[in-house]
């Protein structure tokens, strides 16, 4: 990118600046505080829109000059209708389309770099390097490194999001499967342990299917022995059951067979009193009778005495009065002899049923007397019921133990499966692990990243042995070095320097061939003749298009035809002429 003028009005410590950029380089000088790193951000809002020192936008107000209403940075560029612009207090940005855009943060501000992470050095470089991690192209590596092809398949589309979380997800599988090991052996997953692992076998000697057979048809034959038990011990039982009956049956009847006498004499006395009381029954009835032909009086023709007919003969008239009392005292009597008659009408029958039942019971005593039964031997029964039971214990014993011995060649049936599922898992994890090693910064992006590296350090070696300074390397695993010493372990000049190679190498494979380097006067004297000697080089070779240098100096650097000099004092920018 070839820049050709510059134009800034009242900008941070900037008043005016008009400078027509005529050569590759140009270099700004001034004494302290009077706006040299100023036209550095300048020319970075112009560019990338945002100013540095400032970060929001309501603030952009204080990079005005000394309280100016207005300011605004200016850039013609490449074709005079190519250019950039940045105006205060609002901030409003313009800039043309150029090639390598995204790149040019970095040539500007040459720091920039170094102070990224190393993912993000790591990505950029593949940018500026043209170099993608196609599906394709990991693929391709993936299988160079043995991985299974469905396991590729799996792998690819979590390369969306890019290496590190591709990574992050196959490791995390490999975990997964580390869970899966432990659940079938009981242990957690390690390399050295899991490389042999083998199912530990059951303990004891394990049957084979002849010795549970052998089981099976003892408690069998033992089955068959007991339900024969348990038979002949129903059978006894009902014969006990039946005797039982019997006895009962006969000592019932053999009582009431005995009661007969008894109940024959009962019935005589019984008849005997009923006779009595139904030989007295009509006498009391005519009594009755009589005593109530009295109660009828009668006058004597002869005397007119009141008389009454009591027996057929004729007697004074007692009275209505007694006549009924006596009448009543008869009936009672008369009542009582007929409850007496009904009462042992009654027990005479059922006196003669009792006896009937004493004769049946004699005839049922003949019966169950005559009845055949076989003996029960009670003892035996006993000894038959012992065996019962001492089968059932030895037939669940045999069940406990063919149980047992059933798990047992169960488990040793599972050692093998167990060991190889077991191995399955293991193979599952170092397949996942392998893969996420693949994609770990120093597996495939580690190759794709030599790839990368390899244009930025040979252009940063050449500009090295051009200027003659200590070699700064991008190191695979994103560290820089300077002369081998680690960035951070260097000095500032050192570190400079470092920054000022990395950003001419940036700026030559992007192809913005422009590079802005504040604060040069970081270096020594011959330093700052080496570093002159390169830019002006890179210019004849039209290896870089623009170079601006801003640093200290107590004179401006003398006109030269092999670049422009700007000197800056109290806020104003000139063109130093010969």
């Amino acid at each position: 990118m070839k820049l050709n003028k510059i134009s800034i009005v009242d900008f941070i410590g900037i008043g005016r600046a008009d400078l027509d950029l005529t050569k590759a380089v140009m270099v700004v000088s001034g004494e302290n505080a009077v706006g040299k790193s100023s036209l550095a951000d300048a020319v970075s809002c112009a560019f990338l829109g945002k100013p540095r020192r400032v970060d929001a936008k309501k603030e952009l107000g204080q990079l005005l000059h000394n309280g100016a209403e207005k300011g605004r940075v200016s850039i013609a560029f490449d074709d005079n209708d190519d250019g950039a612009e940045f105006r205060l207090p609002k901030g409003d940005h313009h800039v043309s389309e150029f090639v390598g855009a995204e790149f040019m943060l970095f040539v500007l501000d040459p720091q920039k770099f170094a102070s990224l992470s190393d993912d993000e050095r790591r990505t950029m470089l593949f940018k500026l390097t043209a170099i993608k991690p196609s599906a394709k192209v990991v693929g391709e590596k993936l299988a160079e490194r043995k991985i299974d092809e469905s396991m590729i398949e799996e792998i690819l589309p979590m390369m969306r999001g890019g290496f590190p979380a591709a990574a992050k997800e196959c490791y995390a599988r490999a975990t997964q499967a580390k869970g899966v090991w432990r659940s079938i052996t009981g242990s957690n997953w390690g390399t050295n342990v899991a490389e042999d692992w083998k199912a530990p076998a059951p303990e004891g000697k394990v049957p084979t299917e002849k010795d549970l057979q052998a089981i099976v048809a003892n408690v069998t034959k033992l089955q068959t022995d007991l339900e024969n038990g348990i038979k002949f011990i129903g059978q006894q039982e009902e014969l006990l059951k039946a005797s039982a009956g019997r006895t009962d049956r006969l000592v019932k009847a053999t009582d009431i067979a005995g009661l007969l006498k008894r109940r024959q004499a009962k019935l005589e006395a019984d008849h005997a009193e009923l006779v009595k009381w139904e030989e007295k029954l009509p006498g009391l009835q005519d009594a009755v009778t009589a005593l109530k032909g009295a109660t009828v009086p009668l006058k004597c023709p002869c005397c007119d005495e009141t008389l009454s007919m009591v027996d057929g003969q004729l007697v004074r008239y007692v009275g209505l009065k007694e006549g009924a009392k006596n009448i009543t005292d008869a009936a009672l009597e008369l009542t009582k002899a007929k409850d007496a008659i009904n009462l042992m009408r009654s027990t005479v029958a059922k006196d003669q049923e009792a006896i009937a039942e004493s004769k049946a019971a004699a005839s049922e005593v003949e019966r169950i007397k005559a009845e055949a039964g076989d003996s029960v031997d009670e003892d035996k029964l006993q000894r038959s019921r012992d065996s019962v039971q001492q089968l059932r214990d030895l037939i669940a014993k045999h069940r406990v133990d063919f149980k047992a011995l059933e798990d047992l060649k169960a488990a040793d049936a599972k050692v093998e499966e167990k060991t190889e599922k077991a191995a399955e898992a293991h193979a599952t994890v170092k397949a996942w692990n392998a893969a996420g090693d693949a994609l770990a910064p120093d597996g495939i992006p580690g190759e794709l990243l030599n790839d990368a590296l390899a244009p930025v350090n040979q252009s940063i070696a050449v500009l090295s042995g051009m200027c003659g300074w200590s070699k700064a390397v991008v190191e695979a695993d994103m560290s820089i070095t300077f002369g081998g010493r680690l960035y951070g372990l260097c000095s500032e000049s050192e570190k400079w320097r470092a920054d000022c190679l990395i950003a001419l190498a940036i700026a030559q494979i992007s192809q913005l061939k422009l590079v802005m380097l504040d604060r040069f006067d970081v270096l020594d004297s011959k330093s700052r003749v080496d570093l002159m000697k390169m830019l002006v080089k890179l210019g004849s070779l039209q290896a870089m298009d623009t170079m601006i240098l801003c640093g200290t100096m107590k004179q401006p650097m003398p006109a030269s035809p092999n670049w422009d000099s700007v000197w800056l004092q109290n806020g104003l920018a000139e063109t130093v002429t010969a």
